[in-house]
């Protein structure tokens, strides 16, 4: 009995233990860059992104000039929270007495109803006056996690904080810089950004209301196409606002400059309307990029000196666009088909009367016929 009671004492020593060493509400990192991860903080050019692609996975407790945030739990704005692709939790906090509970995790896209195409699973836990959140790193940058809803800090760089339990934020070695010749994502109708494609020959107008800030290689048909560096036409390029470059695309090999493009205005002499900051590297034999999203539809970046060309983009031989809306090249199609077979169906049903009607003809002539022959021999033979 001696033997027992020492072992029983042993193991609740250890479980006690054990719950108190792995208390994530004692036992935690800081999340890295907690104040700029706020719903009303919006990405800029300017300043680098949020990206929790090097996370390390953990507990975490997000905290801002002393003040507990909360992760976002209602789909957030595009381009907030200081990133490009937001993370938000779909369900409500627990309560203390909940203890450590899941919950889903949303990413957001770039796209206006793309709140939550992909998703995740963490963890969190009630500690009274604060939440910590098990949470690990995400798929890619620029992606991170939104905490509160306050707005951008004024400074130049990003601070590490460090945690109360003198651990690091837990972020992994800096990887080596993004070579953009090699990374680079391919700009969407370039067939219509040529700036002799007019906006009144295009169904819908380009706009890059919505385009993904980064690295952008512009060809069409396997040729690499630059912006032009003259003021162009109202109304050209495939949209209402047509941005041109202001400025030269002479660079050495493999440099990478500064640059301004302009917004065209309405009228011959209101060339930049606005402008805007972009950057360029030549890769020998092509350009990359370096765009952000415009202020407002419809604006787009010009490319070439094409005209409107049929762009692979809009997927018109399909029965859906790339939005999600049936084109009219197909809309006339499937309206055709429905006449043709609207026309087949009532040159059969015609067929079919016709051919019941004559039916129907012939059966009341044989009746006619036969009623007076047999009344006529019987009547004959009665005679004789």
């Amino acid at each position: 009995m001696e033997r027992i009671g020492r072992l029983e004492v042993f193991l609740i020593c250890i479980l006690v233990q054990g719950n108190t060493a792995i208390d994530p509400c004692t036992n935690y990192s800081k999340v890295y860059r907690s104040d700029s991860r706020g719903t009303n903080c919006f990405v800029e050019i300017k300043s680098p992104a949020v990206c929790d692609r090097l996370l390390k996975p953990g507990w975490y407790k997000a905290e801002a000039n002393g003040i507990s945030l909360e992760m976002a739990s209602s789909c957030p704005p595009m381009y907030s929270c200081g990133t490009e692709s937001q993370l938000w939790m779909d369900g409500r906090s627990p309560s203390v007495s909940d203890g450590v509970v899941n919950r889903k995790v949303c990413i957001r896209d770039t796209g206006p109803n793309d709140c939550c195409n992909k998703s995740k699973q963490i963890q969190i836990k009630n500690c009274g006056s604060f939440y910590v959140y098990n949470i690990s790193y995400t798929d890619e940058c620029n992606q991170a996690y939104c905490f509160g809803n306050k707005k951008c800090p004024n400074r130049n760089s990003p601070t590490v904080q460090k945690t109360s339990t003198k651990q690091i934020t837990g972020f992994t070695n800096t990887p080596p810089p993004i070579d953009p010749c090699k990374s680079y994502m391919n700009i969407n109708r370039a067939g219509l950004r040529g700036t002799m494609c007019k906006i009144y020959d295009v169904e819908t107008t380009v706009c890059d209301r919505l385009l993904r800030p980064g690295w952008y290689k512009v060809e069409e048909n396997g040729m690499s196409l630059d912006m032009p560096t003259y003021c162009v036409d109202s109304y050209s390029c495939g949209t209402a606002a047509p941005i041109w470059l202001n400025g030269s695309l002479s660079l050495q090999s493999y440099e990478t400059a500064d640059r301004t493009a302009c917004v065209k205005g309405v009228g011959t002499s209101n060339c930049c309307s606005n402008s805007i900051s972009i950057r360029i590297k030549n890769c020998v034999n092509y350009n990359v990029y370096y765009l952000p999203y415009t202020d407002f539809c419809d604006a787009a970046y010009c490319f070439g000196r094409h005209e409107c060309k049929i762009e692979q983009t809009t997927k018109k031989e399909t029965i859906q666009t790339s939005d999600g809306r049936i084109s009219n090249q197909t809309v006339a199609i499937l309206g055709s088909l429905v006449i043709i077979i609207l026309i087949l169906l009532i040159f059969l049903g015609i067929v079919t009367y016709r051919y019941f009607i004559r039916g129907t003809t012939r059966s009341s002539k044989v009746k006619s016929i036969k009623g007076p022959v047999v009344s006529i021999h019987s009547i004959e033979y009665i005679k004789t």
